[in-house]
């Protein structure tokens, strides 16, 4: 293959899976990943409850072990919130600081298109490949599973199981538009299979 062969935004399976354009090719064996962009300031990576008045609470208890309210009404203003940021791999993923060390995991926060470090995060900004190391008991973001699921089955999930299913929940559907196409439409971003 040749440079005029890639289009803008091929995905090149030989480099990781970044995106890479027609200008950051260097060299005939690998082209040149460009530095990861941030994807947001410092100041969203605040962490903890939000700080509520006490008629604005979903629910009268709040539980530290879930980083959720508990008891009171089911339907509540705070319990679905839309997330203010979002990964587009085409313009987020890149080379940082964790491309040169031997294993490390991915970015959770470039996953969530909020990562504040860029190119100087210690964690890979890029699509998880077939050939990354595989760890049951490490979930790719380096958190730990356990031997069981959360009672609400949120979380990071179990060793004991290997699961690749992805839940898509609270999705707004236009009345002209399909389910289908709507989850292709907010996962083409991606590059893995999936079955709908």
């Amino acid at each position: 293959m040749t440079v005029q062969d890639f289009r803008p935004g091929f995905i090149l399976p030989i480099c990781y899976r970044i995106i890479c354009y027609h200008k950051s090719f260097s060299c005939k064996k690998h082209p040149k990943m460009r530095p990861a962009r941030k994807q947001a300031d410092e100041s969203i990576l605040k962490v903890g409850p939000t700080r509520l008045s006490s008629s604005d609470t979903p629910g009268t208890f709040y539980n530290i072990w879930y980083n959720k309210w508990s008891g009171g009404e089911r339907t509540s203003r705070f319990s679905r919130e839309k997330a203010k940021t979002r990964c587009n791999v085409a313009l987020d993923a890149g080379e940082t600081k964790a491309d040169k060390m031997p294993s490390t995991y991915f970015c959770l926060y470039f996953a969530r298109g909020c990562c504040p470090f860029g190119h100087e995060c210690g964690f890979w900004h890029r699509i998880p490949t077939e050939s990354d190391p595989v760890d049951a008991t490490i979930d790719v973001f380096g958190r730990d599973k356990f031997n069981e699921y959360r009672d609400d089955m949120g979380g990071v999930g179990s060793f004991n199981r290997e699961n690749r299913t992805l839940y898509v929940g609270y999705i707004h559907i236009n009345p002209d538009m399909e389910v289908s196409r709507t989850i292709l439409r907010n996962l083409m971003n991606y590059t893995f299979s999936f079955d709908i």
